[in-house]
């Protein structure tokens, strides 16, 4: 046996080189990875699987072998160890390291329970948003593959998570692309799944794992193609000052100006004609506050324009604003603008730092010794409760 002696006396000593060994070894852990360029992969259903190294596609290679994992056998496996307080990068470094291969050149991916994702097989981060106003709900990671139709999808993930989370059937389903928006739930949906296409033919090259999927409520029988664009519509009342909620409407991605006024048309009321219409794009940060509706620059289009020309360029996912031509802004007299602007802070009477008398800094002083004590004591108890555990884990080993 081993014992390990150190000086804890000392109070000007530097930290513990026991505690550092020995939380290193807590630390420490074995990464299991496979070998892209072992024959003994399979990533087709195949024999073989080596990468060629004179390959000119090596990269692209390599990233498809290493998110094979079909290990066939225990010579395609290798292994690191790491200090689990260490970045990914220098995983990848490490990893890299014994493949001799850079880190840039490869991907890597802890697999779900040790189940290996196949090169057609993609993970993705699954959301359902119930309403726009409320936090999209996590329904968590989800496997899909290349084959996979829109329908198939809706099925899948209704049997996972119908019972749990309430998602819609598969027929009042709709699925979106997706993406965070930096606030907790905030998510921005924008295009279509459109019905029939599989999810090959949907992303394309923009396919990867990590991609975020919108689960969507939609009218029973609601079918989507790629000749549609889907819109989210809000109609402004400068009379009353009210922005309504966002409504989602389907247009065929070919409309014209004067086509989409004939939809929005009904939404302002059975009287008003398609020329009474009147639409703006702007960002979405202006719509978070009514007040900046009154600045906006409503532009004239002609009734020919398509929407997805300039200046407007609509595509999927974005957010109109509609209106009645004929109600006015109403006007922000530059008194009122004054008295709405934001306060300056007043400034401050107090001194712009302290001063402590005697009897404070010996208070202070004695504060911040009794602290370090503290800190000295439970770094004594924490190393106490390694040697037990290290003591403890020998005496079994010695028993076995």
């Amino acid at each position: 046996d081993s014992l390990h002696v150190e000086d804890s006396s000392a109070t000007d000593r530097a930290p513990s080189r026991l505690m550092k060994y020995f939380l290193g070894l807590i630390n420490l852990a074995t990464i299991t990875f496979n070998n892209p360029f072992s024959s003994k992969l399979d990533p087709s259903g195949g024999e073989g699987g080596k990468v060629d190294e004179g390959d000119s596609e090596r990269s692209s290679s390599i990233v498809t072998m290493l998110k094979q994992v079909n290990v066939i056998d225990e010579d395609a496996k290798r292994t690191v160890k790491i200090d689990l307080r260490q970045s990914l990068a220098i995983l990848k470094a490490k990893i890299g390291e014994v493949l001799g291969i850079a880190s840039d050149e490869f991907k890597i991916r802890r697999t779900d329970g040790g189940v290996p994702l196949l090169p057609h097989q993609w993970l993705f981060n699954v959301k359902y948003v119930s309403t726009h106003d409320e936090p999209a709900i996590a329904l968590g990671p989800f496997v899909l593959e290349d084959t996979n139709t829109t329908f198939e999808i809706k099925q899948a993930l209704f049997k996972k998570f119908g019972a749990t989370h309430g998602i819609p059937p598969p027929e009042e389903m709709r699925l979106r692309m997706a993406s965070g928006t930096g606030t907790p739930g905030g998510v921005k949906m924008t295009q279509v799944f459109t019905d029939g296409a599989n999810l090959a033919a949907v992303y394309g090259k923009k396919i990867s794992d990590g991609k975020m999927l919108a689960v969507q409520q939609c009218p029973a029988g609601d079918f989507f193609t790629t000749d549609h664009i889907l819109l989210g519509v809000r109609h402004w009342s400068p009379v009353n000052q009210v922005l309504g909620l966002v409504r989602e409407i389907g247009v065929m991605r070919s409309s014209s100006y004067s086509e989409f006024q004939e939809q929005l048309a009904p939404l302002l009321g059975d009287t008003f004609e398609p020329s009474d219409v009147i639409i703006i794009k702007p960002f979405a940060y202006l719509l978070k506050d009514v007040s900046n509706m009154s600045t906006l620059k409503w532009p004239n289009l002609r009734a020919d324009q398509k929407l997805t020309d300039a200046p407007m360029r609509i595509k999927d996912g974005d957010t109109v604003v509609f209106k009645n031509r004929h109600e006015k802004e109403m006007e922000v007299l530059p008194s009122e603008a004054s008295a709405t602007a934001a306060p300056r802070a007043a400034p401050s009477d107090g001194p712009a730092f302290t001063i402590f008398t005697p009897s404070q800094q010996f208070e202070r002083e004695e504060s911040r010794r009794a602290d370090e004590k503290a800190r000295e004591e439970e770094e004594r108890e924490r190393t106490e409760a390694i040697r037990a555990r290290i003591s403890s884990a020998t005496a079994k080993a010695a028993f076995e």
